[in-house]
């Protein structure tokens, strides 16, 4: 299935609810996303700390929305998910070394072509023009971020902001603004850095990164007096946030443009406190870290006061905002306004973690939540009603068979094409030197795992070469891999194309291999022709940090064969006819 299609079929999957009636009147927007931010640490979502007085006063005059999640636990993803209304796996913002494909269509796009003044002010890397993310914006400022090797505190950001908003700002007009400072440091300024922490503490944590990484492992020990810190200077920093947005919300108010401004506040993902082992985000599904808060004020489609109970998600937001000033849905939306009727009770949203050689999806209703890992890890399956806090998993009898099949379904779309694995064990890297040649083009090719030496982190997967010849039949690369796993992913176009693979595997003092899905071994350095409905790539490995040593070929087109390792229930094979995928 190609990708347009796959998106389609994807969209019914999600349930997208139907428009919602159309507002009179030009509405300039300010959509804010507030890195790292949890809602449960916000007044207006019960906190006992008073963090959030002007989030507070913002949801007062608008609507609050109490069960918000992204669409992914860490910064890149879920910020394209705002602004294109898809999933990860179908934007393809899933690594440090993507980028937003140029055919993907933005709401910064949408609203310039119904005239909206675009402007964008962003605090941190993973937001920044690098990954394609500025697409629609006639001003797109990532000047404070030095080319990632700073991140610019609250203050800085607004301030930039209402400079290029100008004191007479031209309307209609879209901001968007990115502040970073509740994500790690915790090194608010005074006087919010003892805001709320003990004034005699006198453990190791200062709120650096290293003093807060150091608790942060799974495993790790944190005693409670140093987690309380770590807690009260996290709490410091959305003070410290909050009182720069009411600056910001009072600047504006002052130059007469609020009353006539829908106001978002969002975030792109929570942060985790020990809840489920860690400290921090980017690689768990958990409630902690996908549960995110969401304000929309300054519209009457958003009653004063009202707190909204349904399932939504980052995906919603592009729709909601396009929806109210009359623009049209972007293509390949997944999202629904949040407008109109409150969505259906049985609409599942979805989240996904494809990083630093852990594949994670989770899929999740109003009643139930169930994440699973591609390969290598537990399954979980939570009852949200008596466990909001998900921490008592059901065993597999126990499951909601509609939601394991919306979960089946929604990664038979988001795996559809070939993959190439790559294996490594640490401490004894491999090169692999590949290409891969299609009758016919080569589409939606993307390399993972792959943070290229630009960020901090560990590279699994070092890409020396990945290009495309000029006219999308070939595929030529060169990566170094130095733990698993690093990966290759395309699709084709016809989606029946016979790919020919040529790889050879370099390797000092052990044996490496090129195999298929299923196991077989191929001869190295010559030209291996495939189907993709060759029954032997669409075997799914119990686990891949036990497969041998090397580059392993898989394709996905269809439901896995019945008896396959990992077949479809035929619940969810039904599901994918319904969608149009199913043969």
């Amino acid at each position: 299935m190609t990708r347009p299609l796959a998106i389609c079929a994807l969209s019914a999957l999600l349930f997208v609810a139907c428009r919602a009636p159309e507002f009179a009147g030009p509405t300039n927007v300010l959509l804010v996303s507030i890195d790292t931010l949890r809602p449960d640490h916000l007044g207006a979502y019960g906190y006992r700390r008073p963090t959030s007085p002007h989030l507070d006063g913002l949801a007062a005059r608008g609507a609050l929305f109490e069960n918000a999640v992204s669409t992914a636990p860490w910064t890149l993803p879920a910020h394209a998910s705002m602004f294109t209304s898809r999933t990860p796996a179908f934007h393809g913002m899933q690594d440090e070394a993507s980028r937003l494909a140029d055919g993907v269509p933005t709401l910064a796009s949408a609203l310039r072509s119904v005239g909206h003044r675009t402007l964008a002010v962003v605090s941190h890397v993973y937001v920044s023009s690098e990954f394609g993310l500025d697409r629609g914006f006639d001003v797109f400022d990532d000047s404070l971020i030095q080319g990632g090797a700073t991140n610019p505190v609250a203050s800085e950001a607004v301030d930039l902001l209402l400079e290029h908003l100008g004191r007479t700002p031209v309307e209609p007009f879209f901001a968007f603004l990115h502040l970073f400072d509740p994500h790690v440091p915790y090194t608010p300024p005074a006087p919010y850095f003892d805001r709320f922490a003990a004034p005699d503490y006198a453990g190791p944590v200062d709120g650096t990164l290293a003093s807060v990484k150091a608790f942060g492992r799974g495993g790790a020990v944190v005693p409670r007096v140093d987690l309380q810190h770590i807690i009260d200077l996290y709490d410091g920093e959305i003070a410290y946030t909050d009182a720069e947005l009411g600056r910001l919300f009072e600047v504006l108010a002052q130059r007469g443009v609020l009353d006539r401004t829908l106001v978002i506040v969002t975030s792109d993902h929570g942060e985790e406190f020990k809840e489920h082992g860690r400290i921090g985000h980017g690689t768990g599904l958990f409630g902690e870290q996908l549960r995110v808060p969401l304000i929309i004020a300054g519209h009457p489609a958003f009653a004063p006061g009202s707190r909204r109970q349904e399932l939504v998600s980052l995906v919603d937001l592009a729709p909601t905002v396009l929806d109210l000033v009359g623009g049209s849905p972007l293509e390949g939306s997944v999202g629904s306004s949040l407008a109109g009727v409150p969505s259906r009770g049985d609409r599942v949203v979805f989240a996904e973690s494809v990083r630093e050689g852990r594949e994670l999806r989770m899929a999740q209703s109003d009643t139930h939540k169930l994440i699973r890992a591609v390969a290598g890890d537990p399954q979980f399956f939570f009852e949200l009603a008596s466990d909001p806090a998900e921490q008592l998993p059901l065993p597999p009898e126990a499951w909601d068979p509609a939601l394991v099949g919306a979960l089946d379904a929604y990664a038979a779309l988001a795996e559809s094409g070939w993959h190439l694995k790559f294996i490594a064990l640490e401490g004894a890297p491999i090169r692999v030197v590949g290409r891969a040649r299609a009758e016919g083009r080569i589409v939606g090719a993307e390399r993972l795992s792959s943070n290229l030496g630009r960020y901090p982190g560990p590279q699994f997967a070092r890409f020396e070469r990945f290009e495309l010849s000029n006219d999308g039949a070939e595929l030529a690369f060169e990566v170094i891999v130095s733990r698993y796993m690093g990966a290759v992913r395309f699709d084709t176009e016809p989606v029946d194309a016979v790919v020919t693979f040529e790889v050879d595997i370099q390797r000092s003092g052990a044996r490496a291999g090129l195999h298929l899905a299923d196991g077989t071994e191929l001869a190295m350095g010559q030209p291996i022709p495939l189907e993709r409905g060759d029954p032997r790539l669409a075997v799914f490995p119990d686990r891949y940090a036990a497969l041998p040593v090397g580059v392993h070929i898989r394709a996905v087109n269809a439901p896995l064969p019945v008896g396959s390792p990992s077949a479809l229930t035929p619940e969810a094979v039904e599901r994918l006819r319904a969608l149009g995928y199913a043969p």
